[in-house]
């Protein structure tokens, strides 16, 4: 999990670093093999404070910055290659695209 967590970590704050633009809001999703142990390890790292919806069961997302969400996905396979990002808004309207 280590290994998966630098990668999107370091995905993560790259996204926080460039703007959003043209763009309102970025996802970035990564795979986990149990979104309990992942949630409870990103709440470590990100803070009690920051903001947590569960949109789905199986789906943790958290709001890193006011445009990046950082959402982890259980999955029975979690390649460091099946991360997602997501763009929301501006002039494209919604762009998906899967990393790997």
């Amino acid at each position: 999990m280590r290994r998966l967590c630098t990668a999107s970590i370091a995905l993560l704050f790259s996204a926080g670093v460039a703007s959003t633009a043209p763009f309102e809001e970025v996802t970035v999703g990564v795979p986990v093999a149990s979104i309990t142990d992942a949630e409870e390890w990103y709440l470590a790292l990100f803070g009690a404070e920051v903001e947590v919806l569960r949109p789905v069961p199986g789906v943790v997302e958290f709001k890193v910055t006011p445009e990046t969400w950082y959402q982890i996905f259980e999955t029975d396979d979690p390649q460091p290659s099946g991360a997602v990002v997501r763009f929301f808004g501006g002039r494209y309207g919604r762009v998906s695209g899967q990393m790997g």
